[in-house]
């Protein structure tokens, strides 16, 4: 008979379980939930059962001892198995990824995730592009994309992430650098933020550490020839254990998700120039016009455009005027008469890593009053600008229009041997020696001062030879002849330091300074 129990009668019952999520479980394992209820208390008695006969603990226990234990008709147990998955990593497994190896390792929980999906995985995925968990294309590594790392570059890493658990979660980064194999845990290869518990996604910037200049040679051929990869890892997880010191481990909750990145070298900016002569090659002479030949090369990745050379025209020289490419002024207006600066009218551009062609070319004339000797003629890089036409700094010389800093000149060098900057260069030009040398002969009656104009027979005569240098170079083995006609005959001469041969005529003087000049006088009879 089932009686009803009054208003103030209390029916009381007790549910008991035991078994937590395994996300707090120590033992990380899966775990069994199980809930008993039981009767605790009624006014009337029951027929077939005592009421709080056992307490929650003991029934519990039981019941986990034997899920079969059936002690009175009001108490019941229920038991739900918990299961728990995991994510891992799946880079190499030098990086700590494998569960064998104790690598990084979070269990899946909602509502914390590095981007939108998380894939459960048995930690023994790994492979050298570090996709092995991508499961039918499907993949979990959605919570930021690194592909490519430049050196120098300063990294902010913009992380997608999910976090609605109620407790703030530790996001930290890492990549290997060095090429060593693993992270760093010295914050010399990672970097941290705090993520706040919000309703949806966010996107947490995470400040990396600059990519070193020696990234690129410290990981070549580490894993594919002539490629320089390495590799990078995100952890997210409310675990306290989570720190720049944990790349690997076991963490309470949250993902790891690592990707293979590749390193470059950075955008190089490098013009140099070359100059030489090509005509004419042997020694040249006053009024000569001498072409040389401009390569201006790009030596960079990065092209380059409205190149300006600069030309400085050494004294003794002039821009041809039928040189139509360039334009000539002085290099100073304080000092008019000091060298020209020849300047290319069309500036020009040049791609990475090619010669601009076709190449520059550049025509100077010789002056008449040029003394012998070497010329030398140098030309440099006067302004640069990138392929967007901004100013840029080149990466081993200075742009300009100074041919005072250029360091000590290596002659068709464009690799900086011994400091000289490879933006310019010299081209030298022998310039031969040039002189005027004139003869003016006289003839004089026996007084030597008088001007002959008719003679007898047996009369004296004197012949006065005189020959100067107009230079402007000094004159070597300077000779002249003049042999005497029938009808003449030799008496003297006044040669001193010099010395003529009547027989021949030769007069050899030598040498004659530049405005030097010297004179012969020779007596002769007439027959």
């Amino acid at each position: 008979m089932i009686k009803k129990t009054r208003a103030s009668n209390a029916l009381l019952l007790t549910f008991c379980a035991v078994g937590v999520l395994v996300a707090s479980n120590p033992a990380w394992a899966d775990a069994d939930l199980n809930n008993c209820a039981l009767v605790t208390g009624t006014e009337e008695s029951d027929a077939d059962s005592a009421p709080n006969n056992i307490t929650q603990a003991d029934l519990l226990a039981a019941y986990v001892a034997d899920p079969d234990y059936v002690s009175q008709d009001d108490e019941d147990c229920a038991k739900i198995n918990v299961v728990s998955i995991f994510d891992y990593g799946d880079a190499p497994d030098s990086y700590g990824t494998l569960e064998a190896s104790g690598g990084a390792k979070h269990e899946i929980i909602p509502k914390l995730s590095l981007g939108a999906l998380v894939d459960e995985e048995d930690g023994t995925l790994t492979n050298a592009e570090a996709n092995a968990d991508d499961n039918n294309g499907d993949s979990d590594e959605d919570g930021y994309t690194v592909t490519t790392m430049t050196e120098g570059q300063d990294l902010d890493w913009d992380v997608l992430v999910t976090n609605e658990t109620g407790s703030s979660a530790n996001l930290v980064c890492w990549i290997d650098y060095n090429g060593d194999g693993a992270f760093a845990t010295d914050g010399s290869e990672s970097g941290s933020a705090v993520v706040a518990s919000l309703a949806g996604p966010q996107t947490i910037t995470v400040g990396m550490p600059p990519v070193p200049a020696g990234a690129v040679a410290d990981n070549l051929d580490r894993v594919t020839i002539d490629s320089s990869d390495s590799y990078t890892r995100c952890r997210l997880s409310t675990d306290s254990a989570l720190t720049e010191l944990a790349p690997a481990g076991l963490m309470a909750d949250g993902e790891v998700e690592d990707r293979k990145v590749t390193f470059v070298d950075a955008p190089v900016f490098d013009l140099a120039l070359r100059k030489t002569v090509t005509n004419p090659s042997a020694p040249v002479k006053a009024g000569d016009t001498v072409s040389f030949n401009i390569e201006v090369i790009n030596q960079g990745t990065i092209s380059a455009t409205g190149v300006v050379v600069t030309d400085y025209i050494p004294l003794g020289m002039e821009l041809d005027p039928a040189d139509a490419n360039w334009a000539q002024t002085p290099a100073d207006a304080a000092n008019p008469t000091g060298p020209q600066i020849a300047t290319l009218i069309t500036p020009i551009s040049v791609a990475a890593g090619q010669p601009y062609a076709p190449v520059l070319t550049i025509s100077l004339r010789v002056l008449a009053d040029v003394v012998a000797g070497d010329l030398t003629n140098t030309a440099e890089i006067s302004v640069a600008l990138d392929a967007d036409g901004n100013a840029v700094v080149d990466r081993d010389s200075i742009p300009n229009a100074d041919n005072t800093d250029d360091g000590v000149v290596s002659d068709d060098t464009i690799d900086n041997t011994g400091l000289d900057q490879d933006d310019h260069d010299i081209a030298v030009v022998s310039i031969a020696p040039t002189v005027d040398v004139d003869l003016a002969k006289d003839v004089f009656e026996a007084d030597g001062t008088t001007p002959a104009t008719s003679v007898r027979r047996g009369d004296t005569l004197i012949y006065v030879l005189t020959v100067a240098n107009a230079g402007p170079d000094d004159a070597t083995n300077v000779a002249v002849t003049d042999l005497l006609p029938a009808g003449l005959t030799y008496v003297s001469d006044d040669s001193v330091g010099a010395t003529y041969v009547p027989a021949s005529g030769l007069w050899t003087i030598g040498d004659l300074a530049n405005g030097a000049s010297m004179s012969l006088r020779i007596t002769v009879t007439v027959d």
